[in-house]
């Protein structure tokens, strides 16, 4: 009856959001790590930049 196909198409209708939900969340969790890894990139350029002897934690590592 009609009550069946509406229900079928809602359940597909449901799937198929739920599959983009997935995808976007995915989307969104790769650019995290990508920006996350810039930012460490940075952290780590800034540090070797500032060279040894400057920070206290490089010298406290070094003398270690």
């Amino acid at each position: 009856g009609a009550g069946n196909t509406s229900t079928a198409v809602l359940k597909n209708e449901f799937k198929k959001m739920m599959r983009d939900t997935r995808a976007e969340n995915a989307k969104a969790l790769r650019a995290e790590q990508a920006e996350r890894r810039r930012l460490e990139d940075e952290l780590r350029a800034l540090k070797k930049a500032q060279g040894p002897g400057k920070s206290s934690l490089s010298q406290s590592t070094l003398g270690s």
